[in-house]
């Protein structure tokens, strides 16, 4: 996991510098088995703690395109000399690549990591990137070992542009007029889609903050609303079970009884077809509903 060891490291680490070929293993063998064997996303993160931090900013450094973000623990950044924590950030700020870095160190026990990892953050903040973003955190009373649990600060700080509190209808408040509420719309499937861009996943809004504001919008009373946000869920997410239940409920509160029926059939028939589950809930809003217009 170390690059081909200059310095002091070369008498320290006389088997070190195997980095390139693990980075080509991982690049052309690993992940094209995994792409052809299972259903994946484009996006991908490199993680590592401690060698494996070192590694993962070596491979972010060397091949900047194929990592959409990277998370290193207890980086050891002090290796070849403390190099890294220079050369490494000024090879991912001239990335033309969008890249989200996130490091992050302890204060226990681990003197050198701490000061190389905070020197590597302060070197890529400075240099301010236009397509780098850089995130560090430093867990004070934590060990070398323990620092590991701040993977999922680094997972956090990965997709926090995509995150729903940076969606524009989060902060809408209730008595937003039409007008408030289309601008709220286009605002987060613009933002969203930017977001989304940089890190190759889907532009359009996901199903569950769809869903989310939906029910918000049907919550205050805007039925015409919430009818439209989750009409285009189910068009967007056609083999999905939830948009079809969600649009039920609307359609039920609209007095489209007939309507909201057909909804849950077909939430029911898609989790046939796609063998994903339905909820009980569903299938008991089919069966009160259809009772309810056949005793008319």
């Amino acid at each position: 996991m170390t690059p081909k060891p200059v310095g002091s490291s070369v008498a320290d680490f006389k088997t070190g510098g195997g980095a390139d070929a693990f980075r080509d293993f991982i690049l052309n063998e690993v992940l094209p088995l995994v792409r052809r064997k299972y259903r994946t996303l484009p996006t991908t993160l490199t993680t590592g703690h401690s060698a494996g931090g070192l590694f993962s900013l070596y491979a972010a450094a060397t091949h900047p395109e194929a990592f959409q973000g990277t998370i290193a623990t207890s980086p050891a950044l002090w290796y070849n000399d403390a190099r890294p924590a220079r050369e490494f950030a000024d090879a991912i700020a001239k990335s033309t690549s969008p890249q989200r870095i996130f490091a992050a160190s302890g204060g226990v026990d681990e003197a050198d990591i701490d000061s190389t990892t905070q020197a590597f953050y302060h070197r890529l903040d400075s240099l301010r990137s236009s397509t780098v973003a850089v995130g560090y955190q430093r867990y004070p009373d934590q060990t070398h070992s323990m620092t590991a649990l701040g993977f999922a600060d680094g997972w956090r700080f990965v997709f926090e542009r995509v995150s729903i509190r940076h969606v524009a209808f989060q902060t809408l408040p209730s008595t937003a007029d039409s007008a408030a509420i289309a601008a709220a719309l286009e605002a987060a499937e613009r933002t969203y889609a930017a977001a989304a861009r940089e890190l190759l996943l889907p532009e359009q809004l996901p199903e569950d903050m769809v869903n989310s504001f939906g029910y918000r919008l049907l919550g205050r009373g805007k039925i015409w609303w919430a009818l439209r946000v989750f009409r285009q869920n189910v068009e967007r997410y056609p083999n999905s079970v939830n948009p079809y239940d969600s649009y039920g409920d609307v359609l039920i509160a609209a007095g489209d009884t007939a309507a909201a029926i057909q909804q849950f059939r077909q939430a029911i028939e898609v989790g046939r077809r796609t063998g994903a589950p339905v909820a009980a809930e569903t299938r008991e809003k089919l069966a009160r509903f259809t009772a309810a217009t056949s005793h008319r």
